[in-house]
C-alpha cells in the first residue's frame, strides 16, 4: 500500500483540524496583505534585485510596444554584440498583465510597485493551494494544517516570494510542486495527467534548475509504466501533453530566427529534440503499454531513452556536460565565484552558519522521517520515489545553494504527510506546537529578510545605497554613452539610465565581463588609453563596496585600484553625483 493509499480512518480530519487549516490561512492571507503594505515604501526607494530589475526592464519593454520576441535580446548590454537572455517570456506576461490593469487606476510608477509587490504573492499563494492538496492527499486534514505551517516557516524558501522579486525562480519553484502533485494524483484523476504534462513543460521552458528533479520525476513514471500497466493510458498521455507543451512553449519562446540554435543553459532546439523524442516515446509507450510484455517494455523503453540521449547529444555534444558547458574558465575566478547562489554548502556555512543550516533543515527533517517510514515498510514505492527526490535535490543543493529553494519546498508536504503518518502518538501535541513556534519565526523572518538590494546573482557583499533608485537618477541627464561599471550595477544602469553598459551579472555574456575586468586591472595611464580606444565614455564603481577579488583590487597601480583610492588618472574626469551619492563616476576624455 502506498503513502497516498492510506486508510481513511487516519486520511479524515476533524472539524478542529479544518478549522485550523482556516485560521493558519486567513493569518496567511493577512501577513501577505502587510508584507505588501510593510514593503510599499520600500519598493520605491530600493531595486529589486538584479534579476528582478533586467526582468522589469523585459516588461516595460513589452507594454511600450517593442513585440515580443524585442524583449529577449537586449542591445545595449555588452555591444555591440549584446545579450540574448536565456529567461522565458513566460514570466514577463502576468507582471505585464498586473501593471496593465493596475495603471487603469494609478500611475505609471505606482502601477510598477503595485505590480511587482503583489505578483510574488500571487505566486506564493499558488504554491501554499499546491502544498497544502498533496500534503492532505498523502495523509489527510491534519497533514495538510501542517504543511500550511510549514509553508510559513520554510525560511529557506520565503525569500523567493518577497515583493519586488519577479524573477523565475519562484515560478519555477511552484511549477515543479505542481508537477510532482499532478504525478501523484494520476492514479485518481485523468485530468492530472494533461495538468502534469503540462506544467512540466512549462517548468522545463522557464528554467532548468530543476532538471535533476525532473529526470526523477521521469524515472518514477517509467516505474509505474512497469508496475501498473493499468496507468499506461494516463501516464501515456502526460507525456504526450509534455512533448506538445514543449513544442509550444519552444514557438512561443524563441524567434523564428533562432529556431536553428542550441543551447546548455536554456530550452533551445536540443532541449526541444530530446523533449519531442522522449516524450513522444514515452508517451506511447504508455498508450500501448497493456500490449507488451515486460522484457518488450523494457527494451522499448531502453530504445526511448538512449534515442532521447542521442538526439540531445547529436545536436548539441558539449551540452552532455550540463548547462554550464561552454562558460569560459576564466570566468569562474571573477564572477562566478563569488556568486552566492552558485556557492556550495560548505563555503556557505563558513560565510553564514545560520543561513546554510537553515537550508537543509526541513530537506535533512524530511529525508529522516522517509528513512523511518521506509523502516517500516521499505517495499512502498511512492516512499522511495520521495527518497531519491529529496537527496537528489540535496545533493545538488550542498553544491549550488541556489537549489534549496527547491529542496526546501519539495521537503514541505512530504514531511508533513510522515510526520502524521509515523508519529501518530504525537499528533496531538505536533500541529499546536509548530504553531507555536512557527507562526512567530515567519513573522520574525518577514520582517528580517526583505532585502530588495540583494540578490543570488551578486556576488557576497552587500552593496549599501548603490541599488538605491535615486543614486541612478544623476546619471539619466548624461549624454548616452557606454559604461564600463561595476557587475552588480549593470541592471539598474539599463532600467533607469539609456546608457549602454559592459557588464550584468549574466554568463551569456562572458567575453564582455572578462574584457571589463582585463580593462580595469591594467596600470592605470595604460588603461585610461585603452577606454579611449575602446570607445568607452564612463566609468562607475559603488563607492560602498569592494570587490577584493578582482584581478584589478590585486594590483595597487591598476586602473580600478587607483579609481577607488581616489587618486587622479590622466584621461579621466570625475563626475560629480551629489555628496550622498554612493556611486562614483568619471568621464573618459575623447
Amino acid at each position: 500500500m502506498t503513502i497516498s493509499g492510506q486508510n481513511s480512518s487516519l486520511a479524515a480530519g476533524g472539524r478542529e483540524w479544518r478549522r485550523l487549516t482556516l485560521v493558519v490561512a486567513g493569518l496567511m492571507i493577512f501577513l501577505a496583505i502587510g508584507i505588501i503594505v510593510w514593503s510599499w515604501p520600500m519598493l520605491a526607494l530600493q531595486a529589486p534585485d538584479t534579476d528582478s530589475v533586467l526582468r522589469l526592464l523585459e516588461v516595460k519593454r513589452l507594454l511600450a510596444g517593442d513585440g515580443w520576441y524585442a524583449g529577449l535580446f537586449e542591445p545595449r548590454l555588452a555591444p555591440p554584440e549584446g545579450h540574448w537572455t536565456h529567461w522565458s517570456r513566460l514570466v514577463d506576461l502576468p507582471v505585464a498583465g498586473l501593471i496593465a490593469a493596475a495603471r487603469l487606476v494609478l500611475p505609471e510608477d505606482q502601477a510598477i510597485r503595485a505590480a511587482i509587490a503583489i505578483w510574488p504573492i500571487m505566486v506564493f499563494a499558488a504554491l501554499g493551494i499546491t502544498v497544502y492538496a498533496t500534503a492532505r492527499r498523502l495523509a489527510g486534514e491534519k497533514a495538510a494544517a501542517l504543511a500550511l505551517i510549514g509553508c510559513l516557516t520554510c525560511a529557506a524558501g520565503l525569500s523567493a516570494f518577497q515583493p519586488g522579486d519577479i524573477d523565475h525562480h519562484n515560478v519555477q519553484t511552484t511549477l515543479l510542486l505542481i508537477t510532482v502533485a499532478s504525478v501523484l494524483a494520476l492514479r485518481d484523476r485523468a485530468v492530472a495527467a494533461i495538468a502534469g504534462g503540462l506544467a512540466l513543460a512549462i517548468l522545463t521552458a522557464v528554467g532548468l534548475e530543476t532538471l535533476h528533479v525532473v529526470i526523477v520525476i521521469i524515472g518514477w513514471l517509467a516505474f509505474l509504466l512497469w508496475r501498473m500497466p493499468q496507468l499506461g493510458a494516463r501516464i501515456g498521455s502526460f507525456f504526450l501533453c509534455y512533448a506538445a507543451g514543449s513544442l509550444l512553449c519552444f514557438i512561443v519562446d524563441t524567434p523564428p530566427a533562432r529556431w536553428s540554435f542550441t543551447a546548455c543553459d536554456a530550452m533551445a532546439l536540443n532541449y526541444l529534440g530530446a523533449a519531442l523524442v522522449g516524450g513522444i516515446g514515452l508517451g506511447l509507450l504508455g498508450l500501448f503499454r497493456k500490449r507488451l510484455s515486460n522484457p518488450q517494455f523494457f527494451t522499448v523503453l531502453a530504445a526511448v531513452a538512449l534515442a532521447t540521449v542521442i538526439v540531445f547529444g547529436w545536436l548539441d555534444t558539449a551540452c552532455l556536460a550540463g548547462p554550464f558547458a561552454r562558460i569560459k574558465p576564466e570566468l569562474y575566478p571573477l564572477w562566478l565565484d563569488q556568486v552566492t547562489e552558485l556557492e556550495s554548502f560548505g563555503h556557505a556555512l563558513l560565510r553564514n552558519p545560520p543561513s546554510a543550516i537553515t537550508s537543509v533543515v526541513l530537506p535533512v527533517t524530511a529525508l529522516g522521517l522517509v528513512t523511518l517510514a521506509l523502516r517500516r515498510n521499505p517495499r512502498d514505492p511512492e516512499l522511495w520515489f520521495f527518497s531519491a527526490m529529496i537527496i537528489g535535490a540535496l545533493i545538488v543543493s550542498l553544491l549550488h545553494s541556489r537549489a534549496a529553494l527547491e529542496t526546501s519546498w519539495l521537503s514541505v508536504p512530504i514531511a508533513a504527510a510522515l510526520a502524521i503518518r509515523i508519529l501518530p502518538a504525537s499528533n496531538s501535541i505536533l500541529l499546536p506546537f509548530a504553531l507555536a513556534s512557527g507562526l512567530p519565526l515567519a513573522a520574525c523572518f518577514f520582517s528580517l529578510t526583505f532585502r530588495p538590494a540583494q540578490a543570488g546573482t551578486e556576488v557576497m557583499t552587500t552593496q549599501v545605497g548603490c541599488s538605491d533608485i535615486a543614486a541612478f537618477k544623476a546619471l539619466e541627464a548624461l549624454p548616452p554613452g557606454l559604461v564600463l561599471n561595476d557587475i552588480d550595477l549593470g541592471p539598474n544602469l539599463l532600467l533607469r539610465t539609456p546608457h549602454r553598459v559592459m557588464q550584468a551579472p549574466y554568463h551569456r555574456i562572458q567575453d564582455s565581463i572578462i574584457l571589463s575586468e582585463r580593462l580595469m586591472a591594467l596600470p592605470a595611464q595604460e588603461g585610461a588609453a585603452a577606454l579611449k580606444a575602446r570607445q568607452i565614455d564612463y566609468v562607475l564603481l559603488c563607492g560602498s563596496v569592494d570587490y577584493p577579488y578582482r584581478p584589478g583590487r590585486k594590483d595597487a597601480s591598476s586602473l580600478l585600484s587607483t579609481l577607488r583610492e581616489g587618486a587622479p588618472v590622466p584621461g579621466l574626469s570625475p563626475i560629480d553625483l551629489g555628496r550622498e551619492n554612493p556611486l562614483r563616476l568619471w568621464r573618459v576624455a575623447n
